[in-house]
């Protein structure tokens, strides 16, 4: 993926995660899912394709991990905070947290 793309993929995440809180905190709570729709959905993107890709980038699989355990920690490290990243998107737009 290209420089550009992950700058514009960046900023459309933060800039709907900001006004999907934005919207918490102006008492505009039905549209709080709308704009934080586009968050929830990059950061879901982000894990899952973690996720099901994750044995993809080493030649033993799943089974063979002994012999490359630090890919494995820094992959499954990545994968946690990916994970927290998905979980927290997912509470601040779908839970009325502020009220």
């Amino acid at each position: 993926m290209s420089r550009t793309a992950l700058i514009v993929i960046a900023v459309s995440f933060f800039a709907s995660l900001l006004a999907s809180v934005a919207a918490t905190f102006l008492g505009a709570s039905s549209f709080r899912l709308l704009l934080g729709g586009p968050a929830l959905l990059i950061s879901a993107w982000t894990f899952m394709g973690h996720l099901v890709t994750i044995d993809d980038d080493i030649q033993e699989g799943w089974f063979q991990y002994q012999e490359s355990r630090v890919f494995w920690s820094k992959s499954l490290g990545a994968l946690l905070l990916k994970c927290v990243l998905f979980l927290s998107v997912l509470f601040l737009v779908m839970t009325d947290w502020y009220s």
